[in-house]
């Protein structure tokens, strides 16, 4: 049985611009009548269940030919990978939204997935521009590790005396004098630096604790501990900066 393009178009549920379209991109030959008009058959209809099946994973039409016929199964595996990228992609904005939709102040979680957002980017800039080559992981001095590390392991041991916390307490304030020249403007600066990390980006937060060797949640309990804003019960406090009112 032929069908007109019309009357296929109506059965199919394509339009005769799509139709034609594939037609030019040679993955329909419809039959021509003497006159010029286009027939089609029940093989361009098995043809275009085909190239609608093979569309429908998201392959581009130029693929369609040597995929249906079984000669780049290759490609399918490459479509897979990208479909797989793509799923991630969307299941990190749909988690985004649930979280910026979900909180107590959504115009402030708005912002800081934006910079989340923005230092995540620059970073897979920097990734690309780097082609690849590995560089030495960054480090902090000996001293300042080896000082975190001796924190870490004293709240893990859940027993922190008074003199210890003291001890502990001088030898980070020895530390940062020492690091500044006793310059208290610059030690007023890193300071304030230091009590805004509640609004860094996390992969600030992330690359900082590794110059510690040490996962963010560790870091941050030993930072709260140093600046002496650790509560009763163990949790770190979050610290807000105040505006600065010294002049």
């Amino acid at each position: 049985m032929n069908y007109s393009a019309r009357a296929f178009a109506q059965i199919t549920g394509v339009t005769v611009k799509a139709l034609r379209h594939y037609e030019r991109r040679g993955l329909l030959t419809p039959h021509r009548t003497d006159a010029g008009y286009r027939r089609y058959t029940l093989l361009d209809l098995q043809r275009l269940e085909e190239i609608l099946a093979l569309k429908s994973l998201g392959l581009p039409l130029s693929q369609i030919p040597r995929v249906s016929g079984g000669q780049d199964v290759e490609a399918l595996r490459a479509q897979r990978e990208r479909l797989v990228d793509a799923r991630g992609r969307l299941d990190r904005a749909i988690a985004a939204l649930d979280a910026v939709a979900g909180d107590a102040d959504p115009a402030r979680a708005l912002r800081r997935f934006v910079t989340n957002a923005s230092w995540e980017r620059w970073e897979e800039k920097r990734r690309d521009a780097s082609q690849g080559v590995p560089r030495p992981p960054d480090r902090v001095s000996a001293s300042r590790l080896e000082l975190f590390h001796d924190v870490a392991a004293a709240l893990e041991a859940g027993v922190v005396s008074d003199d210890g916390t003291r001890a502990l307490r001088a030898r980070w304030n020895a530390l940062v004098d020492a690091e500044t020249d006793g310059n208290a403007d610059v030690r007023r600066a890193l300071e304030r630096a230091w009590r805004v990390r509640a609004h860094w980006p996390d992969g600030v937060r992330r690359y900082v604790a590794s110059m510690y060797e040490m996962e963010p949640e560790a870091w941050e309990r030993v930072a709260a501990f140093l600046e002496d804003r650790y509560g009763e019960d163990g949790s770190a406090i979050t610290v807000r900066l105040k505006p600065d009112t010294t002049g």
